[in-house]
């Protein structure tokens, strides 16, 4: 953040917006049980105040360093999702996984509504919550339009990088339309 701030404080009027992407690391280093890929929901419930304060902490700081320069941050995709059908139980953990990801999203949205950013909304994108919708996949059958989306545009389902939770190409497609979206609205 340092870096960021001391540029914006170098460019007064040079930058026309500012994307932030932050909280997954945190809930995935720390809520995370490696050996069964669950999250631990009082774990998130621990992480997310802290969260919050710092989300919080680096709206203001970026904004002093660039004042009128409009923010648009981002929520996030649920990588577990692929858990679906790859291990036993993947069901129900990418079930269990989604509701604590939700919760995470619903709390960064909130800190990210308190201090008047804009929300480039890649869990809609991504519609972690729609496991109603169904699409087919080549190679894994009928899935849930959420686990689909979360196959087909993340690392975790593919066999050469299987488990890295990280979008892929199209992936960050589809999040930079995200932002796009929102950043459509904001600039002249």
């Amino acid at each position: 953040m340092d870096a960021a701030v001391a540029f914006l404080q170098a460019h007064p009027g040079e930058v026309a917006f500012i994307t932030l992407e932050v909280g997954a690391n945190d809930l995935v280093g720390r809520c995370l049980h490696g050996d069964t890929g669950r999250l631990d929901r009082a774990c998130t419930a621990d992480l997310i105040p802290r969260l919050q304060a710092r989300l919080t902490r680096i709206v203001d700081a970026l904004a002093a360093a660039g004042p009128g320069v409009p923010i648009v941050a981002m929520n996030y995709y649920d990588p577990f999702l692929g858990f679906w059908g790859l291990v036993p139980g993947g069901r129900s953990l990418a079930r269990g996984d989604q509701r604590v990801w939700a919760t995470l999203d619903a709390a960064i949205v909130t800190a990210y509504a308190d201090a008047g950013v804009t929300v480039a909304d890649a869990a809609a994108t991504f519609r972690i919550d729609d496991f109603t919708d169904t699409v087919v996949v080549p190679g894994r059958g009928e899935l849930p339009v959420n686990v689909a989306n979360t196959c087909r545009w993340t690392w975790f389902c593919s066999p050469r990088f299987a488990g890295d939770f990280h979008a892929n190409p199209i992936g960050y497609r589809k999040i930079a339309q995200t932002f796009e979206d929102e950043l459509q609205a904001l600039l002249p």
